[in-house]
């Protein structure tokens, strides 16, 4: 709370506040309450009021006795200290945290000050009130000359509720709780209330049941549900919508409703029988919403093109993870948003999305959060159908904006140059180009978006996205569902993407590729960075650098600065030095001191010693393979290949050649249609995939888990221990699997891989939702493993870094690439024409 803050608190039994003053008027209530300008029911409260032992400490001698002076100095809060004994010239100037270390009573003196202050600020001057002044105000409550000579026992209920209003706007309040306002109020009355409350300049929080009260006034609705708060129930107009809470309320009862019928079904085993379902989708993002809390002010007018906010919060279950920073997100520049898993990354994202803080309406947003839904409609159609809703949703915002602000209005200039590029005659042709760009053939184009498998709806949802163009444009890791080939056209179309786009990825070639800007989420913050990626972690390294030299220095000129003044003992002839000393420190302080350098924790750990085998370990003999078992479905003809305890491979080659049937057939999930697949009979394969986390049982916290699936195996702390090398420290142990992020459930996973100590891992996209520390921790994991390793992936850094080998899948064949990653991806660009 702002030291400055008034906040007047009106409860649903407010009245009985007057039960003790039933035999004044209400022109003497107002008098007793207020005769010295603050509120007497909060300055004597029990909370204020000091103790008779504490009256007994303020009479020693050197205690502090009074606090008659406050300022802000630099960016510190500071109290003018009286201490008992002393002659006002003494007096010292003290921040607030050092008074809050001294005896419980000083902070009430603090406080005690603060309210004097308030009612000084609050216009209402120490003195006696006049009855005129109290009348003028009471005759604003309707509580005329004579109701205000009447006995309050002689008053009726509607009558009293606003004698507690009128008092609670006595002393000018920033802010006005409201519990149940409109109880006991006539139509009059109520009226009043509603324009009071339109003209009041502060805020306004309220409990009401009284759903057309609220609709007339409010400009945010928040539901308390589930020990949650959720801000922003709001429609697709941008309005506040009642109604969602009524939604709400009735999946709550049809989800304990499930419950109670299926009460031993697992999270894990509904999700892998639903896990291409729409429906589930949105449930887990209306889930978020519930958890996620934001608050945020609109820098600027409603009429700009970018996006400024101030004072932008969010919390998401309770954990603070970004606090009163600001946004700015501006056109013509493409950003990176970057930073540590669970920091708040993709929730930020839904944030803007979902307008929880104020976006300019006018400003057409997508955010690619989830595949393209699973209907009749072909892939082509989908993209061009989705380009029509959003022409419909642009000329419903034009006629809005002609209607409320007339023709003169500059956003209709730019909502007319969008609907220009959404040509309607071009839009089949261009829906083409996108789709064949992100690795679509006629076939696939043509083929009903039931049909495919949520990947390949993904990239229909990111071809929507990058045709409509919007003016915010959000992609979370675009790249996770792309072949290679297709993350070098999607880097090179991006590059050259006019509007506003915010982007995370875990690939650093991507970013470097991409982006002309970096955010990073740190102590809870966005800090801003011109550049691409590498060019952030130069000045990021180098300002770690100068702040760390700046810290040290000053913490060596305060520790000097200390041993002197106390060196200077009571000598009166030293006083004045280490006085003049004295105020050296506290304006350092006042200005602000250097915080010390503080590293974020990502996860280091490497992978359990295993027995290396000798070669033939995993050999390939004239294998084919297709999943009907005829020739003319051969996905795999004749292959030839072994992988052994020194193998580091690489798989790469287009969507659909087979590189996750090669694991499965690695692996055994799937048998060869014709030819063999050997092991060694000592070999321990372990497997990570794409829905590997979907084996993790999201009911239980992480230490529960491990211990449930390991009984035995280790002590709580020594479990403790392990998930620490994992990034799992401190709460996060004790935290529910379903509140981790993606990429810490991924980190999760590894820990279960290491559990098993296996010989040879088979890694599908073993990157995709981890941040780039925890991929270069993977890959130094990986360096140091004595095993074999098989890697699939579309980021090309962690290749580099871990593949010895490049083995290309493609056309029922797997090839070895005589040359470099780079060299690879050099001639992917040069096929695609870049």
């Amino acid at each position: 709370r702002h030291h400055n803050l008034r906040i007047s608190y009106i409860a649903q039994h407010s009245r009985h506040h007057l039960d003790a003053n039933l035999d004044q008027t209400p022109l003497e209530y107002i008098s007793t309450r207020f005769f010295q300008g603050a509120d007497k029911e909060v300055f004597y409260s029990p909370n204020l009021k000091l103790t008779d032992d504490e009256l007994a400490l303020m009479e020693i001698k050197g205690n502090p006795q009074a606090i008659v002076g406050r300022a802000v100095k630099g960016k510190t809060l500071m109290y003018e200290l009286k201490r008992n004994g002393r002659r006002d010239k003494d007096n010292t100037w003290e921040p607030v945290n050092f008074l809050q270390n001294m005896q419980p009573y000083v902070m009430k003196l603090v406080k005690r000050y603060d309210e004097h202050l308030k009612a000084q600020e609050s216009g209402a001057a120490i003195r006696p009130l006049t009855r005129a002044e109290i009348r003028a105000h009471l005759a604003d409550f309707q509580l005329d000359a004579k109701l205000s000579e009447t006995k309050i026992r002689g008053l009726s209920g509607g009558q009293k509720s606003r004698l507690v209003l009128a008092a609670a706007m006595w002393t000018k309040p920033h802010i006005l709780a409201l519990d149940e306002p409109t109880n006991y109020l006539d139509q009059e009355a109520l009226g009043a209330l509603a324009r009071s409350i339109t003209s009041f300049a502060g805020g306004v929080i309220m409990v009401s049941h009284n759903r057309e009260f609220v609709k007339e006034l409010a400009s945010e609705a928040w539901l308390v549900k589930g020990a949650q708060v959720r801000c922003n129930l709001r429609n697709d107009a941008g309005e506040v919508d009642l109604e969602m809470a009524d939604v709400d309320d009735q999946e709550g009862v049809e989800q304990e409703k499930v419950k109670s019928k299926h009460p031993s079904r697992r999270p894990h085993e509904s999700k892998k029988k639903q896990k291409d379902s729409k429906d589930d989708r949105s449930h887990e993002v209306d889930s978020l919403m519930q958890l996620r809390t934001c608050t945020g002010v609109l820098a600027g007018p409603k009429t700009q093109s970018d996006v400024k906010i101030i004072e932008f919060s969010m919390s998401v279950g309770g954990s603070q993870l970004i606090e009163d920073t600001k946004i700015e997100l501006l056109q013509g520049h493409r950003y990176g948003l970057v930073g540590l898993n669970g920091c708040g990354k993709s929730n930020f994202l839904f944030t803007i999305s979902k307008r929880e803080v104020p976006v300019p309406q006018h400003l057409d947003i997508y955010h690619l959060s989830e595949e393209a839904e699973p209907t009749e409609q072909t892939g082509l159609e989908a993209v061009v159908e989705h380009a029509k809703s959003e022409v419909a949703k642009l000329m419903e915002v034009q006629e809005k904006i002609l209607t409320t602000d007339g023709p003169e209005d500059e956003r209709l200039e730019k909502i007319q140059q969008r609907l220009e590029e959404l040509d309607p005659n071009t839009l089949e042709v261009r829906a083409g180009e996108l789709l064949h760009g992100l690795g679509f053939n006629k076939t696939m184009m043509n083929k009903q978006t039931k049909d495919m498998s949520g990947g390949w709806r993904m990239r229909v949802s990111l071809a929507q996205a990058l045709f409509a163009a919007p003016s915010l444009l959000l992609l979370d890791e675009p790249t996770n569902h792309l072949d290679l080939e297709a993350c070098v056209w999607l880097e090179e179309y991006l590059k050259e993407y006019t509007k506003c786009l915010v982007l995370i990825s875990h690939s650093q070639d991507f970013l470097n590729g991409v982006c002309t800007n970096i955010i990073h989420i740190t102590q809870k913050q966005l800090t801003y960075y011109s550049g691409d990626y590498d060019t952030f972690r130069n000045v990021f390294r180098e300002n770690q650098e100068i702040q760390g030299k700046k810290y040290i220095k000053e913490q060596e000129d305060i520790k000097h600065i200390k041993e002197f003044i106390a060196s200077c003992g009571t000598y009166a002839n030293m006083m004045k030095q280490a006085k003049s000393k004295q105020k050296i420190l506290d304006k350092m302080e006042a200005q602000g001191l250097t915080k010390p350098v503080t590293n974020e924790r990502s996860f280091k750990f490497s992978f359990p010693l295993c027995d290396k085998l000798p070669p033939p370990v995993l050999p390939f003999a004239d294998v084919k393979f297709s999943y009907s078992g005829k020739d003319c479905d051969l996905i795999y003809k004749c292959v030839n290949l072994g992988v052994d305890c020194d193998s580091r491979v690489a798989l790469v080659g287009p969507n659909g050649a087979g590189k996750s049937t090669l694991l499965k057939l690695m692996v055994g999930q799937l048998e060869p249609t014709e030819g063999t697949v050997g092991r060694h009979p000592h070999l321990n394969l372990a497997r990570f995939h794409q829905h590997s986390t979907e084996v993790l049982d999201e009911r239980l916290t992480v230490l529960d888990y491990f211990q449930d699936s390991y009984p035995n195996a280790k002590s709580v702390d020594e479990w403790r221990g392990f998930l620490g090398k994992y990034g799992f420290s401190g709460n996060m142990q004790t935290m529910k699997i379903e509140q981790l992020s993606e990429g810490q459930k991924s980190r999760l996973v590894f820990a279960v891989i290491c559990m098993g100590r296996p010989n040879m891992l088979l890694l599908d996209e073993p990157t995709n939702h981890l941040d780039i520390d925890a991929i270069d921790a993977l890959a130094e994991a990986i360096n140091g493993y004595k095993g074999g390793v098989v890697l699939v992936s579309h980021d090309f850094r962690m290749i580099e870094q871990v593949a010895r080998d490049i083995w290309i899948c493609d056309k029922g064949s797997v090839t070895t690439w005589k040359g470099s990653i780079r060299d690879y991806k050099k001639s992917l660009a040069k096929k695609l024409g870049f």
